[in-house]
């Protein structure tokens, strides 16, 4: 099947989801990892970062990649390696 890799860390489940939805639409595999651990983290505020993550297959990622600069929700250059979208979970 593949490897799922992150690719952008919302802040909000909502905006998780709507960025999903993007891809799928798209044609892009996307899931939303640690959905029900976001609700923990918001009741309990652990110290442990329990962010939403949009996830797609690492095959995927340099369209889902394009498919969100497209609609501006990511803007770091491919080549910075800080961003979630080369860090592989």
């Amino acid at each position: 099947m593949g490897r799922w890799i992150t690719i952008h860390v919302p802040y909000k489940l909502a905006e998780a989801h709507l960025i999903a939805a993007i891809l799928e639409a798209e044609g892009v595999r996307a899931l939303v990892e640690n959905e029900s651990l976001y609700f923990i983290d918001s009741e309990l505020g652990s110290h442990i970062d329990y962010s939403p993550r949009v996830q797609v297959l690492e095959s995927q990622r340099e369209r889902a990649l394009a498919v969100l600069r497209e609609r501006g929700v990511v803007d770091a250059p491919e080549s910075d390696p800080h961003s979630p979208a080369k860090s592989a979970e």
